[in-house]
């Protein structure tokens, strides 16, 4: 494990531009023939943005929010403490700042050697998820990802995160949360040596087809849909020849699941929140435990 100087250099780019605006909540109202009238009840609030009072969502009564400056402010005193890298910092805004992410790399790298002897990089990344619209709970953690082509994709897996609801203690419970920050990033060190072990566990193409056949399971009558059928076929070959590619381990596996699900799954101007925040971290954190599971199966052999 290598650990990279993250000493903030003289910038005047603002990356948490997208960022800078307050969410308000207000009271539902609605026009009568008596005039316009306030509910207080059980209807809701309305969410907009301060800087520029478009709604963003209707929400419970009792919905709170940890405003976006104060999820700044947390990532801006981790870089000032060297824990952040500030040339990394990423913000990003869907659904009309609805909802938003955060991620930065902290500066630790691990490596892992592929069966053709090449050497991966593996590095570690913060990242916050938050919906102001009532559609998902807000999320910190850390992910380990690796960059397989030029473009800057990458093969994301969320490593821990807490998830909080939007009630009344949600500013305290994100407070505890970046508490204990420092225990996320000390277990990246463990996750890299969990993939190396993937990386030394072998598998022939057989093996890597009934891998597929498990991600991707036939109905009662064993039969898939042709657009399932297709997905398996994009999948095998991103195993053979995909930037990364590493067939005959079960790392290749990894290798091609994630270079599918960042540059062929959905559409593409969702697959950064789908695998930040979404269905994308839920199946890779899926199939990687899969993976793992295999990984101490063999050895066990």
């Amino acid at each position: 494990m290598t650990t990279i100087n993250n000493t903030p250099s003289i910038t005047n780019v603002d990356r948490f531009a997208d960022l800078r605006y307050d969410v308000k909540l207000g009271t539902v109202a609605y026009k009568t023939e008596a005039g316009v009238r306030a509910d207080t009840g059980h209807v809701g609030k309305v969410a907009w943005r301060s800087d520029n009072g478009n709604a963003i969502g209707l929400v419970g009564p009792a919905q709170t929010v940890v405003q976006p400056a104060d999820t700044i402010a947390v990532f801006e005193h981790l870089i000032e403490k060297g824990y952040l890298n500030p040339e990394t910092v990423k913000a990003f805004t869907w659904k009309g700042g609805a909802r938003t992410s955060i991620t930065a790399e902290t500066g630790k790298i691990g490596t892992v050697r592929d069966r053709h002897g090449r050497t991966q990089v593996i590095k570690h990344r913060i990242f916050d998820y938050d919906s102001f619209d009532g559609s998902a709970s807000k999320r910190f953690g850390d992910a380990s990802y690796v960059e397989v082509c030029t473009n800057g994709m990458f093969g994301w897996r969320n490593n821990e995160q807490v998830r909080l609801r939007h009630t009344k203690s949600i500013n305290d419970r994100f407070a505890e949360a970046v508490r204990a920050l420092r225990v996320q990033i000390d277990g990246f060190d463990a996750e890299v040596a969990k993939l190396r072990v993937l990386a030394g566990t072998r598998i022939n193409d057989a093996g890597f087809k009934a891998i597929l056949e498990e991600w991707f399971p036939a109905n009662d009558k064993g039969e898939r849909h042709q657009r399932t059928v297709n997905t398996m076929k994009m999948v095998e070959r991103f195993y053979h020849d995909a930037p990364g590619a590493d067939d005959g381990s079960l790392w290749g596996a990894w290798q091609a699941w994630t270079y599918f699900n960042t540059h062929h799954r959905g559409r593409a101007d969702a697959r950064d929140e789908r695998n930040i925040g979404g269905a994308g971290a839920r199946e890779g954190n899926g199939v990687l435990a899969d993976l793992y599971r295999r990984a101490e199966q063999a050895a066990a052999l």
